[in-house]
């Protein structure tokens, strides 16, 4: 069980000015302006008690390595090898002048790389289960044995020549068995770049997610490098290159990697080292002098379109001396909580206090939430917030639309709280006009 206080910092959603809150501030275009909202958390956690046994179950397993035949032999769904090239006409796919659909699923790390004997035993019960499609993925991030790269080569991206053998005969075997895979070229490395690299990331550990440094010379010419030697090594089992191989029906360039995706983990502040930071902004400031010349073009393009914004609150009771008055503590049982005022907060002011009992692997399932929060499309907004935990955990912080579908409206933020009191702030344009915008720190998570 843990416990959650938000504190008027002073807090509250408003229109551009300063202070504190979430507020308003230029059209898209302009440079952002502070538009803060301080949420100030407190959290405490207790074991959550193992679930109650349920009598009258019994144990059903199926064997991971079963290719017995009968009614559960889903292998019709593939039609012989995979040995057609798969193109795209009118949004649909084809292989070999006929449309296909796809079904499969995911190996990685260590998946990647089946003995011979389990590769061929993989293959048959995939095909069994009527799949015809595997993405590999997560060959880059570690070294052998769990990667595609060489240890003995630290730092830099060179594949392992026992690591590509094996996963070569698997996607062989895949292909003979009527399966087409997925090649990913980048999913999570950062710190293998070559003996050029930037100073500190061949030393520092960058995990998934992280973000990709493109900007760098080095880097690109290092990912170009190991493209080379991945995609266009012949297969041995198959007798083409993967620039050549019909059963590759997809290469997927880039997952889930880059500054968006890192800024929001907090990857740049917490995990970045400082050479990595200099590095984006030199480029960055490298290209701002290319695009635009001079300064003031700068600040003449950067405004263009722009108009201020009134900088009254958006939020409702954001001091808290409404006690909880819209602000609205989501349960969804099991789970379940309490919500609370304390005047005895962060440098004595008062706070909002959120007692959480996740007891689901949801970690929806306990959300502090305000709705009815009006954003305008393009304008840019600023969230700030201080919180604490008696022992580390994270939130999920968002701005979403609170009807169905629940859109993303530009604001995602993954803070690690401490028992030490934080400051956590981050800038988001809005993606759309809406005036029932709902604000969701998601608690239900350790």
């Amino acid at each position: 069980m843990y416990r959650i206080a938000l504190q008027n910092h002073p807090m509250f959603l408003s229109h551009s000015g300063s202070s504190a809150g979430l507020r308003k501030d230029k059209q898209s275009g302009s440079l952002p302006w502070p538009v803060l909202l301080s949420l100030f958390f407190s959290v405490l956690c207790r074991p959550i008690p193992a679930a109650d046994t349920t009598p009258n179950l019994f144990p059903f397993v199926i064997p991971g390595d079963d290719l017995s035949a009968g009614i559960t032999n889903m292998s019709f769904l593939n039609n012989g090898a995979a040995d057609q090239l798969v193109t795209v006409k009118d949004g649909h796919f084809y292989a070999g002048g006929k449309r296909i659909r796809f079904w499969g699923m995911n190996t990685d790390y260590e998946a990647n790389y089946p003995t011979r004997e389990q590769a061929e035993m993989l293959a048959r019960r995939f095909s069994k289960l009527g799949m015809n499609l595997v993405r590999i993925t997560h060959t880059d991030q570690v070294y052998a044995p769990r990667g595609l790269f060489d240890p003995a080569f630290r730092g830099e991206m060179k594949i392992n020549p026992e690591r590509i053998d094996r996963l070569d005969y698997f996607i062989a075997e895949l292909k003979k068995h009527g399966i087409y895979v997925e090649l990913s070229l980048h999913v999570s490395h950062l710190k293998m770049m070559g003996k050029k690299g930037i100073p500190e990331v061949g030393s520092v550990r960058y995990g998934f997610g992280s973000g990709l440094p493109l900007w760098n010379e080095n880097f690109i010419e290092a990912e170009k490098q190991y493209a080379r030697d991945f995609f266009g090594h012949v297969n041995p089992y198959t007798g083409k290159p993967y620039t050549e191989e019909p059963a590759v029906a997809f290469v997927e360039i880039i997952n889930e990697n880059g500054i968006l995706c890192a800024w929001p983990r907090g990857h740049l502040k917490n995990t970045w080292s400082d050479a990595l930071r200099a590095d984006l902004q030199s480029a960055w400031n490298s290209y701002l002098r290319r695009k635009y010349q001079t300064t003031d073009a700068l600040r003449q393009a950067w405004a263009s379109g722009e108009r201020g914004a009134g900088g009254e609150e958006l939020l409702r009771n954001p001091k808290f001396d409404r006690g909880t008055h819209a602000w609205d503590l989501q349960r969804i049982q099991p789970s379940s909580g309490t919500l609370q005022v304390s005047k005895d907060g962060f440098a004595g002011k008062p706070c909002l206090i959120a007692t959480s009992d996740p007891k689901s692997d949801q970690t929806w399932h306990v959300n502090l939430n305000q709705t009815q929060i009006a954003l305008e499309k393009g304008c840019i907004y600023r969230l700030t917030f201080a919180a604490r935990a008696d022992k580390p955990v994270k939130l999920r912080v968002s701005m979403t639309k609170s009807s169905p579908p629940w859109s993303d409206l530009g604001l995602t933020m993954e803070p690690d709280l401490t028992s030490e009191w934080q400051t956590f702030s981050q800038c988001f344009a809005a993606k759309d006009t809406e005036s029932q915008s709902r604000l969701m720190i998601r608690i239900g998570q350790m």
